[in-house]
């Protein structure tokens, strides 16, 4: 975000997309929490069921003077 904020205050940008993942799609992370009976399974329903997320924010200046059209 400081980058972003950077590009829009020296006017290299109208706007700045700014987001990021998060995955628990890694082999070694699974099987790491397997082998510490913390991944939910048909033996441990209790467990850790891995997801994803994600986000974005769209960044830009507001200028007073400038009609934004969506």
């Amino acid at each position: 975000m400081e980058a972003a904020e950077r590009l829009l205050d020296r006017g290299r940008a109208a706007a700045v997309l700014v987001g990021g993942a998060d995955s628990y799609l890694d082999a070694d992370t699974l099987e790491w929490l397997d082998s510490e009976e913390r991944l939910h399974s048909e033996n441990n329903i209790y467990g850790f069921c891995p997801g994803e997320g994600a986000a974005f924010i769209l960044l830009a200046k507001h200028d007073e003077d400038a009609a934004m059209e969506i």
